[in-house]
């Protein structure tokens, strides 16, 4: 069974060694918890964009309806 055992070494060997690139759970939850926070700060910020673009859209909507300005054709 010699050579059953050193295939085994070798495989463990392998594994090791494509394991040690592998980041640690620290590191991998303190990278995962930056990303959900650039990610929850890109959400509020497309919320607060979204809700300023749709006020200032109707404002424009009704200046232009006031100044009967035909926007259908932008060029």
């Amino acid at each position: 069974m010699p050579q059953i055992d050193r295939k085994f070494d070798d495989l463990r060997e392998e594994i090791n060694g494509k394991i040690d690139h592998l980041p640690t759970k620290e590191q991998y939850y303190k990278r995962e918890d930056k990303t959900m926070g650039e990610l929850k700060k890109i959400r509020e910020e497309l919320a607060t964009t979204g809700n300023l673009y749709k006020k200032t859209n109707k404002r424009v909507d009704r200046i232009d309806k006031h100044l009967d300005i035909d926007t259908s054709v932008v060029f």
